[in-house]
């Protein structure tokens, strides 16, 4: 085995554990809502990437902190995306209308304005856009984690 594949082995690696501990935190019910802040689970997600890589390569290059963000990023990204589809796929118009008597009972006012909106027909893919939006918007976030993590983790000499 050549060590452009062994390095490229450990980098897969390193993409698909931080990635898939990103993307399983962001679908988790409550603890999602950390992604609100800055994308904290993705970032979270690339900082283990890079992390994980470290362990094979000590001082990574800042290209190889760009793949492992990105690459982290978007398997979270991804992840999540595909999960949140099934969701959505899986709406019917009852489950969204009882979603919406829920939430009235906290804001009166929001039923009126909130179910035309989701009686739409074109309501689903605009959710499905969303979640394109989020694995596009995880990507960069992820990009942005593996830098900033490769500066943090990094060695000094």
């Amino acid at each position: 085995m050549t060590a452009a594949n062994d390095e490229f082995r450990h980098l897969l690696r390193a993409i698909l554990v931080g990635g898939g501990a990103a993307g399983v935190l962001s679908i988790l019910p409550l603890v999602n809502l950390l992604n609100l802040l800055f994308l904290f689970w993705i970032l979270l997600g690339a900082a283990l990437s890079v992390h994980r890589f470290m362990r094979f390569k000590p001082q990574p290059t800042v290209s190889d902190a760009l793949l492992l963000g990105a690459g982290s990023g978007l398997v979270a990204g991804t992840l999540f995306a595909l999960l949140g589809a099934v969701s959505v796929m899986n709406l019917s118009e009852e489950r969204l209308s009882a979603a919406v008597e829920r939430a009235s009972r906290f804001f009166p006012e929001a039923g009126d304005e909130i179910l035309p909106i989701i009686q739409n027909p074109r309501f689903k893919v605009w959710l499905l856009l969303a979640l394109c939006g989020f694995v596009v918007a995880a990507t960069i976030a992820g990009t942005v984690g593996g830098l900033v993590s490769r500066l943090l983790l990094r060695r000094r000499s």
